[in-house]
């Protein structure tokens, strides 16, 4: 697509792979629920999900964002069809 001489990238629709925050929230989904821990109120999910957050370091950050190109480069190689595994 060219709009006022600007060529821009075919984005896939939606993709996760794409948006670090899309990428962090599954990390911290992942961390929240992998004991298999039942949350008996919204107020013990809610500060599970903080202090998730909270122990999220900057290398992870720092990791999704350096390997942003690479994944760019996986969604066209495969047609969008990249999953990203954290």
């Amino acid at each position: 697509m060219k709009f006022k001489n600007l060529t821009v990238l075919d984005w896939p629709s939606l993709s996760p792979d794409l948006n670090i925050m899309e990428n962090i929230w599954g990390i911290v989904c992942h961390k929240i629920y992998s004991q298999a821990t039942v949350y008996n109120s919204v107020e013990e999910l809610e500060n599970a999900i903080s202090k998730t957050w909270d122990e999220i370091d900057y290398e992870t950050i720092q990791n999704l964002y350096s390997s942003f190109t690479d994944r760019c480069l996986q969604i066209i190689r495969y047609n969008g069809q990249f999953l990203n595994k954290y």
